[in-house]
């Protein structure tokens, strides 16, 4: 059975090496590779913005809506509807970023980079014992692939 499973680069992945030889499994069936990371280049425009949090979305949404309303009403109040218009605009813009921020809290997803892949060749009676400690050692992921 092989097992692969994907860490960042801490204390818990030199345990969970440590606690697999202590069960008995050989150095020789443990692999752990270090990934290489992305060259100078900075990220991509599209890369960026992949995770699809928005924090302007909401403040477009309700600037337009304000600034309608601040037209409509903006021909019987005294400035008129242009005037009217742009505070209702700043207003609608300014309470969708409020909402936005402190309300929803939408915050970007943490990007847990992943740096250490480790591969473990194991029996098949020990493949559950091994997949335990490497969730239990903070594991980012686990897969399993029979032997065939």
């Amino acid at each position: 059975m092989h097992l692969v499973s994907v860490f960042q680069h801490s204390i818990y992945l030199e345990l969970a090496i440590i606690d697999l030889e202590q069960m008995g499994i050989a150095k020789e069936n443990i692999l752990a590779l270090p990934l290489d990371k992305n060259g100078p280049n900075p990220p991509s425009f599209q890369a960026a913005h992949e995770d699809a949090v928005s924090y302007v979305d909401l403040a477009f949404i309700l600037a337009m809506v304000f600034m309608l309303l601040g037209g409509i009403y903006g021909f019987i109040l005294a400035w008129g509807p242009i005037i009217w218009a742009l505070i209702g605009m700043v207003v609608g813009a300014l309470l969708g970023l409020f909402i936005d921020v402190f309300i929803l809290k939408k915050r970007k997803p943490k990007n847990i980079p992943a740096d250490v892949v480790m591969m473990v060749n194991c029996l098949d009676n020990q493949a559950e014992v091994v997949e335990k400690i490497l969730w239990s050692h903070q594991a980012l992921g686990v897969a399993k692939q029979p032997d065939l």
